[in-house]
């Protein structure tokens, strides 16, 4: 497989998690936070890579097989189904788990990208080591904490379970999560107090951002949604290539709404929007 396990010096962007197939009506597609980051990334000017576990005869899909990407070979891929409800918010959702790749070897990963301005955290289902933070001390560090959340539940129905998060919220610079991902708002609560900045979205109910003492609300796009999939996963990515850039929490936030917003417009990643179009969308609209 040729496309991938590639080694480029000049990543600026690097996802780490499991790549996914989730079930679809049409069969398996591609999924995955670090899927939906790299696109995003990409899609924003920012160059990603992508360092995670699947099974060698993985589908890369087309958005992504030109970039570098280096995976460890696993027996199986993670493999989910998203099951929404009538109205297709993304807070009316169940979801399945059907297979899960092995975890993520640091064996794998470059020198050189440990030089990336950006690492974004992001496991599906607890797969990536934590020793992988003390190794990127010069970058912005996000991670979307879903993965951390989640267990598995009968007939792999994926259930939110309290976590502690010292392992991982004292040490980055953004953690980001649906209101979803947790078990209780106490959790919300005990999180906000070790993070240093933490940013929860709730679909169409928009976005909280605890800093420190401070809480800031910000309201989502009224779009109308045809495939949230993958929303919470641009969030995070769009932040943090805007947080770079800007250094500035409620600008990044706002920013990131707005390409979470316009990227459920359709399906999969193709309404991801570029840099361009954000820009333009926020000049008219806001």
């Amino acid at each position: 497989m040729d496309i991938a396990n590639k080694t480029l010096d000049d990543v600026q962007y690097l996802a780490v998690g499991h790549l996914s197939k989730d079930v679809s009506s049409s069969g398996h597609v591609a999924g995955g936070a670090v899927y939906y980051g790299a696109v995003t990334a990409g899609r924003l000017g920012i160059k990603p890579g992508i360092l995670t576990s699947c099974a060698p005869d993985f589908n890369f899909p087309r958005e992504i097989r030109n970039w570098p990407i280096r995976y460890a070979e696993s027996r199986t891929t993670t493999t989910f189904e998203n099951i929404y409800g009538c109205t297709n918010d993304r807070t009316d959702r169940r979801q399945y788990v059907h297979d899960v790749a092995d975890p993520i070897s640091l064996d794998i990963l470059p020198e050189s990208w440990r030089q990336a301005s950006i690492l974004h955290l992001a496991p599906l289902l607890d797969e990536i080591p934590l020793q992988i933070i003390d190794l990127f001390p010069e970058s912005l560090i996000v991670a979307s904490i879903q993965g951390w959340t989640r267990r598995i539940g009968i007939n792999g129905r994926v259930y939110a379970s309290s976590w502690e998060g010292l392992g991982v919220l004292p040490r980055i610079d953004v953690a980001i999560c649906s209101r979803q991902d947790a078990y209780s708002e106490d959790d919300i609560v005990h999180w906000s107090n070790l993070a240093r900045v933490l940013i929860v979205t709730n679909g169409s109910h928009g976005v909280t951002v605890y800093s420190g003492e401070s809480v800031f609300e910000l309201e989502s796009l009224n779009v109308t949604e045809i495939d949230p999939t993958g929303a919470g996963d641009v969030f995070s990515a769009a932040f943090a290539v805007r947080f770079f850039e800007t250094g500035n929490l409620l600008e990044s936030s706002d920013f990131a709404s707005v390409v979470a917003g316009l990227s459920v417009r359709s399906q999969g990643v193709s309404a991801i929007p570029y840099k361009e179009e954000v820009e333009l969308f926020r000049q008219k609209h806001l």
